[in-house]
């Protein structure tokens, strides 16, 4: 037959394991949220990273296969640079007397 000691102290131990389940089961909550939060940033992060390569990557797609046309204006803001310069009209550096 068991003793009164016995037979309080089973449920006794159990509500205090119950408790300390608990409290981890708190703690792990917690942490858990933290981890995520960390997770999501990290992820927002990754994600901008990307979008910034890839609009990079775009501008030189752009530019590259633009390239004849850039070299066609270029040539010919020189060109007309030099021909002013060179025709004596508005644009150059003379200096009148």
């Amino acid at each position: 037959m068991p003793t009164l000691n016995d037979s309080l102290g089973k449920p006794i131990f159990n509500a205090i394991m119950a408790v300390l389940r608990a409290i981890f089961a708190l703690f792990q909550s917690i942490l858990h949220a933290i981890l995520g939060v960390i997770q999501t940033c990290l992820a927002a992060l990754g994600t901008t990273i990307s979008g910034l390569a890839q609009i990079f990557e775009g501008l030189v797609k752009f530019i590259l296969s633009n390239i004849v046309v850039v070299g066609i204006v270029l040539a010919g803001i020189f060109l007309y640079g030099a021909y002013t310069q060179q025709s004596g009209r508005a644009g150059s550096n003379k200096k009148l007397a």
